[in-house]
């Protein structure tokens, strides 16, 4: 682009922003395709001109996951590091990738070498997703043979049945706690870091089952194959992306994993705990950068500002 095309169309956006009765005419836009450095200073711009009008694509993918986390468990973001992947047996893992966008999906982590992430993902023994494909679309481009198991257990779960089948998996895990008192449920963790489980539980015994197999599409022998992985876990980790966020309910399915891991005790310990797949891009250093409607004082008052 030429010097004189650049000041041609700085003068036309220049102009289209002076027109607006007020700043908060405009809206700013932004992927995670920009610099660290673009970021900041588009920020500021955006800000100088009078506005916080800065959605992002972070808002369609897991503004709900924030949301959620923030609402359950204090903080917004995820629990895991890299090193938590580690597989060791005895873990049921959620796979944080599987070489395409997907919805969420467990798996119970057999022994391994580390490898990067990806790999990492197929190390498994025994697990479940909630997923149509049952092998890695990456492997199927190559040609067309038997692919590589993403899973042992598939939960093929209805469009936005999300809610339903983990209600489903938590009723489930109420019943073999009554089986079997104190080996299922965590009471420890459950009696120290939560609250509300009566309320909860009784709110949920008036779920009939039948309404939670039709909405989610998972029969219950399923639902039932998946609970016991769980239970059997020493150690789980449970991944999501915009499979479970892209929805109208995203808030609350993401309630229902935390509920789920709450009452297993598997938040806050090594190798245990919640992995939303975000931050694709440099949509974090977006948000770092303050492209976000709702600024912190502690970030508008920087000397730097």
């Amino acid at each position: 682009m030429s010097r004189s095309a650049g000041v041609t169309r700085s003068a036309l956006i220049a102009g289209e922003l002076n027109s607006l009765n007020t700043p908060d005419e405009a809206i700013f836009y932004t992927s995670g395709r920009a610099s660290n450095e673009a970021a900041f200073l588009y920020q500021l711009f955006v800000r100088q001109f009078g506005t916080n009008n800065l959605p992002d694509c972070s808002n369609m993918c897991h503004e709900s996951s924030g949301s959620a986390l923030t609402e359950t468990i204090g903080v917004g973001k995820g629990t895991v590091t890299l090193e938590d992947f580690d597989p060791g047996p005895g873990d049921f893992r959620d796979r944080p990738e599987s070489g395409y966008q997907s919805p969420a999906d467990v798996v119970c982590s057999a022994k391994g070498e580390k490898k990067r992430l990806r790999d990492r993902s197929y190390q498994s023994a025994a697990g479940s997703r909630n997923d149509p494909f049952q092998a890695s679309p990456g492997d199927l481009e190559v040609g067309w043979g038997r692919g590589t198991a993403l899973a042992d257990l598939f939960l093929q779960v209805r469009i936005n049945g999300d809610v339903a089948l983990l209600l489903g998996m938590i009723k489930e895990l109420f019943a073999e706690e009554e089986k079997r008192p104190g080996q299922v449920l965590d009471h420890q963790f459950i009696e120290q870091q939560t609250c509300g489980l009566t309320e909860f539980k009784e709110s949920l015994a008036k779920v009939h089952w039948g309404d939670l197999i039709e909405q989610c599409g998972v029969p219950r022998t399923k639902i039932e194959d998946a609970v016991r992985i769980f239970v059997r876990s020493e150690r789980t980790i449970f991944c999501w992306a915009m499979g479970l966020t892209q929805h109208r309910n995203a808030v609350a399915n993401i309630q229902e994993i935390v509920n789920l891991m709450l009452l297993r005790g598997q938040i806050g310990k090594p190798g245990a705990g919640l992995c939303p797949v975000r931050g694709h891009s440099n949509v974090q250093g977006d948000r770092t950068m303050g492209i976000w409607e709702r600024p912190t004082d502690a970030f508008l008052d920087q000397p730097s500002r």
